[in-house]
């Protein structure tokens, strides 16, 4: 009887230190009771089955008391053979919500998510493809067969912003395209490959997108004109570069509201032809802006111009001769260098004139003359830099203005027509190599 006594002693106790590693029972569909394994507070919320798949956890607490058997809308909560729990889902029911918004399911049904995570999902909007981060719009791109898109200021209450690039690329029938004011950013190639012939760029656009020196409007064969919209403050960087690919653009306008050409705007944009007037009102042509432009015949460059940056007409070769005026302080490195067309170069000294760049007019093979002139009230404390005009093997004639400072190394390196030159009395410094190469006997 003892024994027995200390058996059953021994057994109940198993039983209470067993029972002890667990929860309180609770009561699954059916009445059923399910054992609940004792988690870290932390990890309350997330249950692992047999194959450690993470589903949401029931919590009995946030349960409907409305509901007589305790178990949770929707979710059938049984155990298995292996001893793991399975929380499914009725077909007929809504994915359960979690404690932090977002919506979730398993297995191979829908997976519902929270809006901020469909914003990286490709949405359609008519013919319009379309993405949406947080209240702002990026169109992906359009419908085959297209002939004629608008696309709109807002959808859904969203803001257009942005077109992505490679938008609209391949899109053969596409031969109008109105982008709306509101857009600020283009990616590149957004036309490549459409039928389009003309183009207006809203004013809210400041930004163009580019892939080794391929922008916008780049790889559209069919586009011929670029209107720039009135009241538009930058003509953007990159926007009709057209890398090492041919452009087809014949003729851009740019208002009067510009005051700035962006870096590499219309780089190799080799169709724009005859005339190139730059306005009034812009200030400052961006680096490598007009680069290997090669049709532009007569360039115009206004008074109110004042910064002509690096590379910004280098290879343009077909133009047959340069002026810079008065107003313009600073003339770039390479700035009109390889303008092989180029027969002469007059260059106007104003009050503000700082200086002429490195290589300027470097191998501007055709240049016969160079003149610099200013006021005479003007005390000139500028300088030319060095290999400014070296390269220019047909330069004969140069008349430099009084009251410079420095002549820049290598100046004239390799003008061999040159025979004669008189250095301005104000001059302080000398480069050195200024006449090597050249035919210079006496100075």
């Amino acid at each position: 009887m003892r024994r027995k006594y200390q058996r059953f002693l021994a057994g109940f106790m198993t039983v209470i230190l067993t029972l002890s590693a667990y929860e309180p029972l609770t009561v699954g569909t059916g009445g059923s009771f399910v054992w609940a394994a004792e988690e870290d507070e932390e990890n309350d919320v997330i249950q692992e089955d047999a194959e450690g798949t993470d589903y949401p956890a029931e919590n009995a607490d946030a349960e409907d008391n409305s509901n007589s058997d305790n178990s949770v809308k929707g979710v059938d909560t049984t155990k298995d053979g292996e001893g793991s729990e399975e929380v499914g889902r009725d077909d007929d029911t809504e994915a359960q919500e979690s404690e932090n918004g977002e919506y979730t399911e398993c297995d191979d049904e829908e997976v519902i998510i929270s809006e901020d995570d469909l914003a990286g999902d490709e949405l359609e909007y008519g013919n319009i493809y379309y993405k949406v981060s947080g209240t702002n719009v990026t169109i992906t791109g359009c419908k085959d067969g297209v002939a004629s898109l608008v696309i709109p200021t807002e959808i859904d209450g969203k803001k257009v912003l942005a077109i992505a690039n490679y938008a609209f690329s391949g899109k053969s029938t596409l031969s109008s395209l109105t982008i709306p004011d509101g857009v600020t950013s283009l990616g590149y190639y957004i036309i490549e490959g459409t039928g389009i012939s003309s183009i207006t760029i809203p004013s809210t656009v400041t930004s163009s997108n580019s892939w080794s020196n391929y922008g916008a409007l780049a790889g559209c064969t069919t586009l011929k004109e670029v209107i720039f919209a009135d009241g538009i403050t930058k003509i953007p960087a990159y926007i009709c570069a057209s890398g090492s690919q041919r452009s087809y653009i014949e003729k851009i306008t740019i208002p009067d509201s510009v005051k700035e050409i962006g870096s590499y705007a219309f780089y190799n944009c080799a169709g724009l032809s005859g005339k190139l007037t730059i306005p009034s009102n812009i200030e400052t042509i961006g680096s490598y802006a007009f680069k290997t432009c090669t049709g532009i015949e007569i360039l115009e460059i206004s008074s109110g111009v004042k910064t002509i940056e690096d590379y910004a007409f280098d290879g343009c070769t077909g133009i047959e001769s340069i002026e810079i005026p008065s107003n313009v302080k600073t003339v770039g490195n390479y700035a009109f260098s390889n303008c092989t067309g180029a027969t002469d170069v007059d260059i106007r000294i104003g009050k503000t004139a700082k200086s002429i760049g490195n290589y300027a007019f470097y191998k501007c093979t055709s240049l016969k003359s160079v003149k610099m002139t200013h006021e005479e009230e003007i005390s000139w404390t500028g300088s030319i830099g060095y290999d400014a005009f070296a390269g220019c093997t047909s330069l004969t004639n140069v008349e430099l203005s009084g009251n410079m400072k420095k002549l820049g190394d290598y100046l004239f390196s390799g003008d061999m027509g040159l025979k004669t030159l008189t250095i301005p009395e104000g001059v302080t410094s000398l480069g050195y190599y200024i006449i090597e190469g050249t035919g210079i006997s006496s100075i």
